[in-house]
């Protein structure tokens, strides 16, 4: 049993990584379109990026382009 779990840790850790990957990729993107659109971020803005999941990530990336103001696309601060 033990044998079996340790042969699939290895295709988990690569799916873990791919996961942490893409999170990665789409903070990136929401902050470089969020500060080409907005400017400098401020801090708050940083942080709710950074904690963000992959919902609220592509959510935000996808109402970037039709947002009025930074605290209308993430919510009042």
């Amino acid at each position: 049993m033990l044998a079996e779990r340790t042969k699939k840790w290895p295709e988990q850790w690569e799916q873990r990584g791919i996961q942490k990957g893409r999170m990665q990729n789409m903070r990136e993107t929401a902050l470089t379109l969020l500060e080409l659109k907005f400017g400098p971020l401020p801090d708050w803005a940083t942080q709710m990026i950074d904690q963000a999941d992959a919902t609220k990530l592509d959510a935000w990336i996808k109402g970037v382009l039709t947002a009025e103001g930074l605290e209308a696309l993430l919510g009042k601060h």
